[in-house]
């Protein structure tokens, strides 16, 4: 018997199972429990009001890797192991503050990175990275990136250390994790998407690595500090604990600037120019007009509406 990591409606469960060959029928339990008896599976696949995700029977967890899978959460249930070193989890996040605006108007995103030596106890951070996201092709640090976004800003946190003896690596969006193992298709941002899937394959060729889910916002310390790092990245900061960062320092001041000037742009775009006298006074003018007709009458200067 087995839970996901994280919760699911009971959409996403379904098309999960079509995808493993289930016609999904739900039976109605207690509590509003929704259960499934598989066919392909001696399992049931029970889903809970809240999203929770539970998997019982003999084949339970070969049912659940495979949901799993097609959820997008892992690609493996073991630990990495390293040989002759340290092992790692890299909590990976991208901030955009004004995400919608993202393609449209040059908009700041950071990326952060907090890695932690998990062969500790208690595990505790050993290196907090950051920066923005760079979107200058001719820059040393540029990743292929287009635009400033959460997702760009959290492929470039997941291609810019993954160096390490073993990996964990925890990402908080599903379409960064799917991009990455080749599920979806990059349509923006291919250049970016291309290197980071090929850095992927070689260190995955190299070491022991592991992807997996962490939802956003829920609790998990981890990612909240990487959110935090990524915040500073689109305020133009960055940290030269990267050794790439270091080694460009004029392009990464350079690239913290861009991004304080991408804010500074989202900030005129979106705010309203304040009117002239005389264009204060004509919109007033026809509001007074429009809402009273008898007060435009006595009102100086302003002709009544007939």
């Amino acid at each position: 018997m087995g839970r996901l990591s994280q919760p699911y409606s009971l959409e996403q469960v379904e098309q999960a199972l079509r995808s493993l060959g289930e016609t999904p029928i739900w039976s109605s339990l207690p509590r509003a429990l929704r259960q499934h008896k598989c066919v392909n599976f001696k399992a049931f696949v029970n889903v809970w009001p809240g999203g929770t995700v539970l998997v019982q029977g003999g084949e339970a967890p070969k049912l659940e890797q495979a949901l799993k899978e097609r959820l997008g959460e892992a690609i493996e249930d073991r630990e990495p192991q390293a040989e002759g070193g340290p092992a790692w989890h890299l909590f990976v996040d991208g901030s955009c503050p004004v995400n919608k605006l993202a393609g449209k108007v040059p908009t700041a995103a950071g990326w952060g990175i907090a890695v932690y030596r998990f062969d500790q106890r208690p595990a505790e951070i050993f290196v907090e990275l950051f920066g923005p996201v760079v979107t200058e092709a001719v820059s040393p640090l540029s990743l292929g990136a287009m635009c400033g976004s959460n997702n760009t800003g959290e492929l470039s946190a997941m291609a810019e250390d993954a160096s390490r003896a073993a990996l964990r690596l925890r990402v908080s969006r599903l379409y960064v994790a799917n991009i990455v193992l080749g599920r979806n298709r990059a349509h923006k941002n291919v250049e970016l998407a291309q290197k980071l899937q090929g850095l992927y394959a070689e260190v995955q060729a190299s070491r022991p690595v592991r992807l997996s889910h962490v939802k956003g916002h829920s609790g998990c310390a981890g990612n909240e500090r990487a959110d935090q790092l990524a915040a500073q990245g689109t305020e133009g900061r960055f940290s030269l604990q990267s050794k790439r960062w270091a080694k460009h320092a004029e392009a990464a001041e350079a690239a913290g600037l861009a991004n304080k000037a991408c804010v500074i742009t989202v900030k005129v775009e979106k705010g309203r120019r304040p009117p002239t006298p005389a264009t204060g006074r004509a919109k007033k003018a026809r509001r007074l007009a429009l809402a009273d007709p008898g007060d435009a009458e006595s009102s100086p200067g302003v002709a009544p509406v007939l």
